[in-house]
């Protein structure tokens, strides 16, 4: 897949490159039952065995966008 995520987040937010995704709020569920928690929280919560390493893969991805996935992914084991 290729995605540029930093552009992405651009164009999404008014997103500063210094600040870490883990502390970008998520907003999840439904309007009856939704709940608003920092990303790295419901990366760890949605995925207890692999989100902190997703998180991980996600800030490199911001922080270098010049990594491809093929040289992520030998960074990472899931």
């Amino acid at each position: 897949m290729n995605w540029d995520i930093p552009a992405f987040m651009k164009t999404q937010y008014e997103f500063d490159s210094n600040v870490k995704l883990a502390s970008v709020i998520t907003i999840s569920g439904s309007a009856l039952y939704c709940q608003a928690t920092t990303s790295g929280e419901y990366l760890r919560q949605t995925w207890p065995d692999y989100g902190a390493q997703m998180l991980e893969v996600l800030q490199a991805a911001l922080d270098s966008p010049e990594l491809s996935a093929q040289g992520m992914k030998s960074a990472i084991s899931f």
